[in-house]
């Protein structure tokens, strides 16, 4: 899943629901559940042709997915791009259009445009492939990072950043500026996954020095600079990534064989950490990366199939990797694809 992208047209989005081997499926009925403490919403694909997304929220108690608003034009891929700013109750996706990569900005309210901008961020053959979103909540800005093609197969990545509100303390789409750019990686990795610490202003990022390896490069905010890239596990790679104030640290989940793991990666000590979650299914959301995590109460969130085209909200503690439930995405109109999760605290 590593390597160049051939140039692709921009109205074809790259999706995949699952790309892991299937495992059987355990029952997490011993496990009391913890109550959920916060709505989650997200983007599911309305249809194909052109690939259009719409914003619901979904119900981590029944599984309910409920449209808000309606499809929209700009284009969605499937993985990390997309944020909640919960101070104004906007959710933000990195889309595309016909004028390139662009930020799009939906009320949680009635899923209406809040604002929209064209970024300096080109793409690597298909929507997103390349590219990540996050919010630095300390700062009230984007931070947004890419990919650009360069010689001899190589990449440069780029950082940008941005704020989400104007003078007057409304929500805006930038505007969106470079600002650090490094040679990380030797190629472009398909799967670009990333997470922030806001408060020690670190940006983790998913990186390939080499086709076939993936590794996690961690940028100082600060400084503009690179601190140390850690080559991941080949056996538990870790593509959708959450940061974990509590200890610290990074955490997410691995399509590893032959059950998925709670991955966390310690960036003081450069250590990385799997504990297998079980016989619970088939990771989907392209590698875990549509997922979204509580701190507060400490479940992870993200797409599981517990069977061939059943997909699930699976809810893993972090701390003790097990599957707390796993209710059947019951959607109400589109394609049944979630192509991106996220949760309001």
């Amino acid at each position: 899943f590593r390597g160049n992208m051939s140039s692709g047209s921009r109205t074809w989005a790259f999706r995949m629901l699952s790309a892991a081997a299937a495992v059987g499926w355990a029952s997490a009925a011993a496990v009391p559940p913890k109550a959920p403490h916060s709505t989650l919403y997200g983007l599911q694909l309305e249809h194909n042709g052109p690939a259009e997304p719409g914003l619901v929220s979904i119900n981590p108690l029944n599984g309910n997915v409920s449209e808000i608003g309606g499809p929209r034009t700009e284009l969605s891929g499937t993985g990390d791009l997309a944020v909640i700013d919960a101070k104004r109750k906007v959710f933000y996706y990195l889309g595309d259009t016909t004028k390139g990569t662009t930020l799009v900005g939906l009320s949680l309210v009635d899923g209406s445009e809040v604002c929209s901008a064209v970024v300096p961020l080109r793409e690597i053959g298909f929507v997103g492939i390349g590219q990540s979103l996050d919010i630095d909540t300390v700062n009230d800005r984007f931070v947004l990072s890419g990919i650009q093609n360069g010689k001899n197969n190589s990449v440069t990545h780029t950082v940008l950043e941005g704020p989400i509100v104007d003078a007057a303390g409304s929500p805006k789409c930038g505007p969106i500026k470079l600002v650090a750019e490094f040679g990380l990686a030797t190629y472009a990795p398909m799967i670009h996954g990333s997470t922030l610490d806001s408060t020690g202003q670190r940006l983790f990022v998913n990186l390939a020095p080499t086709q076939t390896t993936t590794a996690i490069g961690v940028v100082d905010l600060v400084k503009k600079d690179l601190k140390v890239v850690v080559p991941e596990s080949a056996a538990t790679p870790l593509y959708g990534m959450s940061w974990d104030p509590k200890h610290q640290r990074v955490v997410g989940l691995s399509p590893s064989q032959p059950q998925f793991s709670v991955v966390t990666f310690d960036p003081a000590r450069s250590k990385f950490n799997a504990v297998p979650v079980g016989a619970v299914g088939e990771l989907g959301g392209n590698m875990g990366t549509v997922h979204a995590f509580d701190p507060n109460t400490r479940v992870l969130y993200a797409v599981v199939e517990t069977q061939p085209g059943v997909a699930t909200l699976g809810q893993v503690d972090v701390d003790s990797a097990v599957l707390l439930r796993a209710p059947t995405l019951n959607f109400e109109a589109g394609l049944k694809l979630l192509n991106a999760l996220q949760i309001v605290l």
